[in-house]
């Protein structure tokens, strides 16, 4: 079997490490700023609205009055989308369409090598074909404005998660294999040797692969709206020669998202914000080592409906203390973690 000139520890296509979490240590309920309630539950729009400074005291300013959402279509929608080029065959199907937010979907995803002869191919994690897709003209409100050094961190914290170069929220699927080793996608590495794979004439891989229903690297509910899927087949080649490479096969899907039963109120942004304003756990969050040895944690947690805003360490042992935020009310329920 061919294998390419050069073998190389790939890193799946979003991050690296995963965050464990722990609630080592319990230091009960502490006061924090409790934010009027609102008529209703603010989404992410084309036209995101103003960020909210949700953490100035005594006086929280409410969350934000919600912005229309775009209504769902009223035709049934695509759900399968196919690609056949150079003897290659792609097609990804849906398991629904729209995809409810807050909810696992899954899709189905085929590569066939309609010939003639061998095709050979290579990508991260032996998976051939990764379905993303993003929400054109969404985002996540920032928050609130930091001087340094709160500054550094809350950057830091949200380095992925607010990114001014994507053009939108973004989500995956989880390739099922992965997902059985109890992986979240974006957060680790795949480790394995990037080497050309050999598919017989006439022969097909299927692969199905779940989104949980939230965004990349936070875990929330997207807002209900207009989804760009994308899978793209990129590295292959027919022959003895792996230099001589075939165009990548990208294949494109609309979809829509309908609105999460229960969005979020509080954005990640604003979420670091309450964290920054407590000032015993402030005053922890700034005294540890940034950006060496530790990773920040922003992650949503569905079952509770709750934001956890913290560190984790992995010198001398992996460890970690964060904020558990409510995520409508913006109150502070409990300090877990080790302080050391």
């Amino acid at each position: 079997m061919p294998a390419l000139t050069r073998a190389h520890r790939r890193a799946l296509p979003i991050g690296f490490l995963a965050m464990v979490l722990c609630g080592c240590l319990a230091e009960g309920p502490l006061p924090s700023p409790v934010l009027p309630a609102a008529s209703a539950s603010p989404l992410r729009s084309a036209t995101p609205a103003a960020s909210p400074s949700v953490l100035v005291v005594p006086n929280p300013t409410p969350v934000p009055t919600p912005t229309p959402e775009p209504t769902l279509p009223a035709a049934a929608l695509q759900r399968s989308a196919t690609l056949e080029r150079d003897g290659i065959r792609i097609t990804m199907e849906l398991g629904r369409n729209p995809l409810p937010a807050g909810e696992a979907t899954w899709v189905t995803t085929k590569l066939t090598n309609l010939g003639p002869g061998p095709l050979v191919w290579a990508a991260d994690c032996q998976v051939p074909l990764w379905v993303f897709g993003t929400m054109p003209g969404t985002g996540w409100r920032y928050g609130g404005a930091q001087a340094v050094p709160d500054l550094e961190f809350k950057s830091w914290a949200l380095d992925r998660i607010i990114n001014p170069d994507v053009a939108g929220l973004q989500m995956g699927f989880l390739p099922e294999g992965l997902r059985r080793q109890g992986i979240e996608l974006g957060e680790f590495g795949c480790g394995d040797v990037f080497q050309g794979r050999r598919l017989a004439a006439g022969k097909s891989i299927v692969g199905r692969a779940r989104w949980g229903g939230g965004a990349m690297f936070v875990a929330a509910p997207l807002p209900q709206g207009r989804l760009r899927l994308r899978t793209a087949f990129d590295t292959w080649w027919r022959g003895a020669d792996d230099n001589v490479r075939g165009e990548p096969l990208v294949l494109e899907m609309d979809a829509w998202v309908a609105g999460a039963a229960r969005p979020v109120r509080i954005d990640p942004g604003e979420a670091v914000d309450i964290a920054l304003a407590h000032p015993e756990f402030r005053a922890w969050l700034l005294s540890r080592p940034h950006r060496n040895g530790a990773d920040t944690v922003v992650k949503f947690d569905p079952a509770k409906h709750v934001w956890r805003v913290g560190l984790t360490s992995y010198n001398p042992t992996i460890r970690t203390r964060v904020a558990v935020i409510d995520a409508d009310s913006g109150a502070i329920l409990d300090i877990v973690g080790p302080l050391e």
